[in-house]
């Protein structure tokens, strides 16, 4: 028969355990990267905008190169609320803005991903990705 005392230590170690698991789980963004014109990870953009629409929080980051290779990193953080989004070339944050909310829209031969009614450093809509309309999004 087993001890109570077993027992006990038995809880213990599977308390450890899985509190040991659960803070090492992975907390990636997810991230699209355009290589001039090459993208990778369009898969990311579907669930990220799903999210805006139904109020759950995420977090994306899009990376693109300049011709120099200079990274350009545009990081969105949906709250639940707003899409706030900062521009990064290289370290530095260069622009910041909040938006109302995030949009893809289809036309003749591009996708484009915009960010609606922004307020902060860019006023307005902005269009932060195009991409052919037969790039591999699934």
């Amino acid at each position: 028969m087993i001890g109570r005392d077993f027992l006990k230590k038995l809880f213990i170690i599977m308390l450890l355990t899985s509190s040991i698991l659960a803070a090492c789980q992975s907390n990636e963004v997810a991230q699209v990267i355009n290589r001039q014109g090459d993208f990778e990870n369009l898969q990311n953009l579907n669930p990220f905008i799903e999210n805006v629409k139904v109020g759950t929080p995420d977090r994306l980051h899009y990376i693109s190169y300049g011709e120099e290779g200079e990274e350009i990193t545009s990081k969105l953080v949906f709250d639940g609320n707003k899409i706030k989004s900062s521009l990064h070339v290289g370290w530095p944050t260069i622009e910041e803005y909040e938006c109302e909310t995030a949009e893809k829209q289809e036309f003749e031969e591009t996708i484009s991903l915009y960010l609606r009614n922004c307020s902060g450093d860019f006023e307005g809509d902005l269009e932060l990705i195009s991409y052919p309309l037969n790039s591999d999004e699934d």
